[in-house]
């Protein structure tokens, strides 16, 4: 009965207080709008590192096994290595046929032709037809380096970049000065060609290096930003590449191009 009694006095001192028993429109703004901010600060805080570690890790762990790929394609296939593309050739989507196509039957799984990290546009879309006669389409996220196109492997030095993640298309403003249609990504080419380096190269092109505003190529970054850019040697080992200048530099002896892009 006293807990009654203090109750009602409470009741008759706040009538407001009594009667209201409902969120105001202006409580719930409040409400949505603390919670926006604590996603927000929960996205920055915490899922964005977390989601680009993660995406540098798997991409070092998919060229290490699209290596795999190509080290079964050599044994297969004379020591050959897969032609970068297939001039003129298109599939039943009318997509290209690249050297990953060739490889398709010697990976474990196709998700490791696809990077995360890379944006849409930079992608090459390719498609798989199964026994069945189904079809899978794929995302291709990385290109090879068009010199050693259809090469032998005991021609190619193993400090060579066989392998990288690349943006096609100057999706980002990546560096692609002689673009081979929309989805290009499949080639790392040359800034004067898209078949070998010679004494007027420069750099290499559509290695992942982007921004989201500028267009001069020393100002582009890594793709997993402090991280670096990824590579795949010929040797099977990964190379990081932490600025563009430096990375997609084509080294010369003279007037003759060596380095880590020229195979021969």
């Amino acid at each position: 009965m006293i807990f009654c009694a203090l109750d009602d006095d409470a009741r008759e001192r706040d009538p407001e207080r009594a009667l209201r028993h409902y969120v105001t429109r202006k409580e719930f703004m409040i409400w949505i709008a603390a919670g926006f901010v604590a996603l927000l600060a929960a996205y920055f805080i915490f899922y964005r590192p977390w989601k680009g570690n993660r995406d540098f890790v798997v991409s070092q762990t998919n060229l290490q096994a699209i290596g795999k790929a190509v080290g079964l394609y050599i044994s297969a296939n004379n020591e050959g290595l897969p032609a970068v593309v297939l001039p003129g050739a298109r599939d039943a989507q009318g997509l290209p046929i690249t050297w990953a196509n060739q490889l398709f039957d010697y990976a474990q799984r196709t998700a490791i032709f696809s990077n995360s990290a890379n944006p849409s546009d930079g992608d090459t879309w390719l498609s798989k037809t199964s026994m069945g006669g189904g079809r899978e389409a794929i995302v291709l996220s990385y290109g090879m380096l068009c010199a050693a196109s259809a090469a032998r492997r005991y021609e190619v030095e193993d400090p060579t970049i066989l392998l990288a993640e690349t943006v096609g298309g100057g999706a980002m403003n990546s560096y692609d000065p002689i673009p081979l249609g929309r989805r290009d990504g499949y080639m790392i080419g040359y800034d004067n060609s898209n078949v070998e380096a010679d004494r007027t190269t420069r750099y290499v092109t559509r290695v992942a290096f982007v921004s989201d505003s500028e267009t001069d190529i020393s100002r582009l970054e890594p793709l997993h930003g402090a991280h670096g850019t990824i590579g795949l040697r010929a040797d099977g080992s990964i190379a990081i590449f932490k600025s563009a200048i430096p990375a997609l530099k084509v080294e010369k002896r003279g007037n003759v191009p060596t380095g880590q892009w020229v195979p021969f």
